[in-house]
């Protein structure tokens, strides 16, 4: 069982940081932002350490902030374009990874991203795999950060 939770996490140089033993995952965040709950925390560390066979209780939420708005994980397809429609007070967010190899090309997404007057965040939570020694992205952890930042 993992209880980490508010001692894993920081909030420095604009970015929320998960402070695993082998690897410290950050996510790219707003000046204003603000530590999330216990249980917004709990469930960040479930979506990121169960796919790698780590148990983690999720601590059950007493309440939940709602601004109205929802976060969405906006790459200019179709599905996400559609997503915007449907929520039209959405947070439109592209999570580009901290280091681009390969393929990864995130022109189109960032110009699409702009006719819709998203938010682009930087993250390095594509590596966090490795240290499990796993090479295939988990595309769960990219739904992670919406869910933080629906909350500010």
């Amino acid at each position: 069982m993992t209880t980490c939770r508010t001692n894993c996490w920081s909030i420095e140089d604009n970015k929320i940081v998960y402070h695993h033993p082998n690897m410290n995952v950050f996510w790219g965040v707003p000046d204003d932002y603000s530590m999330p709950s216990e249980s917004v925390l709990s469930l960040a560390e479930y979506i990121l350490l169960t796919p790698h066979g780590v148990h983690v209780d999720v601590v059950p939420m007493s309440t939940i902030k709602d601004n109205g708005r929802v976060a969405i994980a906006y790459s200019g397809g179709i599905d996400s374009t559609a997503a915007l429609e449907l929520l039209p007070d959405s947070i439109p967010i592209y999570t580009k990874v901290a280091k681009q190899k390969g393929l990864h090309k995130v022109d189109n997404a960032i110009l699409a991203l702009n006719e819709v007057h998203g938010e682009a965040i930087v993250s390095n939570y594509d590596e966090f795999p490795l240290i499990f020694g796993k090479k295939e992205r988990i595309l769960r952890v990219w739904r992670f950060y919406c869910n933080l930042c629906a909350l500010f």
